[in-house]
This record gives structure tokens, C-alpha cells and sequence, in this order.
């Protein structure tokens, strides 16, 4: 048999993405049916003649009059793009009853089912690097970078929470996130235990609202996985409206105003983006960037703050064998090539300790670097081969001069050496 042409690869992979995006809608709305009257439960649209126009204006309602346009937007531009017809209607319902089926299980929920299914997808997987971060390794590498020994804070005050910042510069699906804030919220639950403050529902909900709105910053340049990172962090508590997420989908490639833009690599010498693309994948107006929040899209810049924890996955892209590095965009991936190492060279005298050869994890780990407070922590998902390969000297030089090392987390089991669901490549957490 021939090989499927890419371009038809492409429509299909878009295809799949886009009824994923359908149903990452149909289960947050049956969540947040659950906690506010003014959403319809989906049995009750589906008891509709036209389902598909029924649910595009229920969503158009929630958008307007509710928040969650992070999540019911996208995927209400999905559905009018869908030709109405009886194969249509037979598929949306399929999709809709099959949302209600992972609703009942709600421990899939927590697990992060979508983010799962989104990478099993992802057509371009290899050559953008996004790989699955496995619920148990994000968890593990989460609790041990927020063990409360290691922070003069106090957990039990979410007013001094605000002040912990938080961010994965390469957030995926959000799954590190998550671990984040499951992280914080035990040692919440347990400072507070300890002193004698009381956890209840009210408590635990202020604490989440400062979580979303003021701990919690991502950052990716797939608007598709932006958007499920916002309903994998609201899912955790649907009933709060959230005044912002600090979500941010970054450019990448050549823009119409013919600069090329490396993704989360635009913040190694500095801390704001001008231009971004929102939610919708459109250019902000006035050339300004997108922040996601829990009533939409506003124009903004996207900065990234000084940190106390900056926690990554970062892309382990590098050109080798059959990959390429920006090879998911081949039009421009000479002049992208070009304009990184453009930024990998020194600045005022001060080298950039990071290597294109070992490959794009290398150059996230000195972005990171960048943006942490002086006594900030990193937590990383990396190459094993940072252990001892040549091409990772830099990046070891780098934690060297600038880092206790607390933690190296290795996997000894012989059929599973990857911390990431979709790949078999070896990995460490440090």
C-alpha cells in the first residue's frame, strides 16, 4: 500500500483534533452543568431535533453570559464549520454520548484523559517535541520541587501564595501544571491541618481561584493545546468564574510582520512577548499579544514574571536520523534555524549556556534560567543523556555554576525508560 500523501495526513490529524476539541466542550459543559443552573445538562440538548444548532447557541450563551470562551469559542467555530447533515447529526451525537460516558468516570477526569488522547493525535509529535508527561512522573517530579522543607513560605496563606509564581514556558496539555496545583493544595491542606485553620469548601476554593488566577503561568505555541490546558485546570474546580488564567498561546514561525519568532525561546533575553497569536490562532490587534482568560481573549503582552519554580517538559527536538529541528514548519525552518542561533550568541558578554546540537531542551533549560528569583527552583523533564552526553556540557556547566542539585530521578525499569506516554526515548527529572 502507498503511504498517505502529508497533506491528507494533515486534514485527517486536523479532523481528529477537532472532535476531540468537540468533546473536551461536551465534558466540561456536563461538569459545569453540575454547578450552574444555567447550563443545560447535554441529555437535554441531545432530546433536540437539531442538536448541532442547539448546542452551537447554548455555547454562544455560555460565552456571553457565563465565562469559558477559552474553551466553548474554539469549539463552537468547530461546530459551524461542520456541513449539517445526517452524518453529522449521527457523529456529534455519538461524540456527545461518548463525553457522557468519561463524565461518569470521573477519575479519568483527573487523570487527564484529553491531554492523553491530544498526543496520541498530535500528527507532528516528533518534530515539535510534544510528548506526553505521564500522570505519575509529573506527579512525582511536582511533589519533590514543592516539598514544603524546601520553601520559607506559608502554605496555609493563600494571600502569600499569590506572591509563589509558577510556569512551564512549554505547558502542552497542562499536565504539569495540574501536578502544580494538586502539589500546592496538599501542602495547603496540610499547613493549614497543622496550625488549626479550617479546610473547607469555601478555603479550598479561594485557594484554587489564587492557583489559576495568579500562581499558575503557561505558555506553548499550539492554540489547541492552550485550550485544553484551560479546561484541565478549570476542570478541577468548574463552579469558580475565573477573572484570568495566565495562559498564553506564543508565536512561532514567520508572522505577517516578516519577523521569525522561536515559540518560548523569544523570552531568553528578555521578559515580554509584543506579538502573539490568541486563542483563535489570529493575530492580536495592534500587533499585541493574547492572554487567555476566563472571559476571553485580551490584548495584552505576554511577560513572564520572575519565578519561584519554573517546571518543564521541554521539547527534546533535534536534528537527527529523520527528524528536524522546526521541522513541523518546513517553509521557514532554514530562516528559523538561523535566527536561533542568532540568539544562542553572547549578550553584553554574557554566553548563553545552551547547545543547539543537543537540541531545543537544551535551549529551554537557559530560558528557564533567565527567569527564575535568586532563590528559585527548576524542575525538569530532560534527555538522559544530559548525564553524560558531550553535546550537553553546556546545560551541565550551567547547573553547576547556578544550582544545588536536589534530585535525579531515573527510571531502572527495562521496558519503560520514558517519563512521556507517546515516546520511548529515555528521560531523567532533575
Amino acid at each position: 500500500m502507498p503511504p498517505i500523501p502529508i497533506e491528507a495526513r494533515r486534514r485527517h490529524t486536523a479532523a481528529n483534533l477537532a472532535a476531540l476539541t468537540l468533546a473536551n466542550a461536551f465534558i466540561f459543559q456536563e461538569q459545569l452543568a453540575d454547578a450552574d443552573s444555567q447550563v443545560e445538562p447535554i441529555r437535554r440538548l441531545l432530546s433536540q431535533r437539531d442538536f448541532q444548532g442547539r448546542t452551537a447557541d447554548h455555547w454562544k450563551f455560555i460565552c456571553d453570559n457565563i465565562n469559558y470562551i477559552p474553551i466553548f469559542h474554539l469549539a463552537r467555530d468547530v461546530l459551524l464549520a461542520i456541513p449539517s447533515n445526517a452524518d453529522t447529526a449521527k457523529a456529534l451525537r455519538t461524540l456527545a454520548q461518548q463525553a457522557l460516558d468519561i463524565v461518569s468516570e470521573r477519575a479519568a477526569l483527573r487523570h487527564d484523559l484529553m491531554g492523553r488522547v491530544y498526543h496520541y493525535l498530535l500528527l507532528e509529535a516528533k518534530y515539535l517535541g510534544t510528548f506526553y508527561t505521564s500522570v505519575p512522573a509529573a506527579t512525582l517530579l511536582l511533589k519533590l520541587a514543592l516539598s514544603p522543607t524546601h520553601w520559607n513560605i506559608d502554605w496555609s496563606d493563600p494571600q502569600a501564595l499569590r506572591k509563589f509564581l509558577t510556569a512551564d514556558l512549554a505547558c502542552g496539555t497542562g499536565t504539569l501544571l495540574m501536578a502544580a496545583s494538586q502539589a500546592i493544595t496538599d501542602n495547603f491542606v496540610r499547613s493549614s491541618v497543622k496550625k488549626g485553620k479550617p479546610v473547607d469548601d469555601a478555603a479550598l476554593r479561594g485557594l484554587h481561584q489564587v492557583i489559576m488566577e495568579d500562581i499558575l503561568h503557561g505558555y506553548d505555541v499550539l492554540p489547541s493545546a492552550v485550550h485544553l490546558t484551560a479546561s484541565t485546570l478549570a476542570l478541577l474546580a468548574p463552579e469558580i468564574a475565573f477573572r484570568k488564567m495566565q495562559l498564553y498561546v506564543m508565536p512561532m514561525g514567520k508572522l505577517p510582520d516578516n519577523k521569525i519568532y522561536l515559540g518560548s525561546i523569544e523570552y531568553l533575553h528578555g521578559d515580554t512577548v509584543e506579538t502573539q497569536l490568541d486563542l483563535m490562532g489570529q493575530i492580536a490587534a495592534g500587533g499585541a499579544a493574547a492572554a487567555i482568560g476566563g472571559r476571553g481573549t485580551a490584548a495584552s503582552i505576554a511577560p513572564v514574571p520572575k519565578l519561584d519554580l519554573c517546571v518543564m517538559n521541554p521539547p527534546f527536538v533535534r536534528s537527527v536520523n529523520s527528524n528536524l529541528l522546526f521541522g513541523s514548519m518546513p517553509q521557514w525552518r532554514t530562516e528559523m534555524q538561523a535566527e536561533l542561533r542568532r540568539r544562542l550568541r553572547p549578550v553584553g558578554g554574557q554566553e548563553v549556556f545552551a547547545s543547539t546540537t543537543a537540541g531545543l531542551a537544551s535551549v529551554f533549560a537557559a530560558v528557564g534560567d533567565k527567569h527564575l528569583k535568586p532563590d528559585g527552583r527548576m524542575a525538569l523533564v530532560l534527555p538522559a543523556a544530559i548525564m553524560s552526553g558531550g553535546a550537553w556540557q553546556k546545560t551541565r556547566i550551567l547547573f553547576d555554576n547556578s544550582y544545588d542539585l536536589e534530585f535525579i530521578v531515573a527510571s531502572h525499569d527495562a521496558t519503560r525508560w520514558a517519563f512521556s506516554e507517546n515516546t520511548d526515548l529515555r528521560a531523567v527529572s532533575v
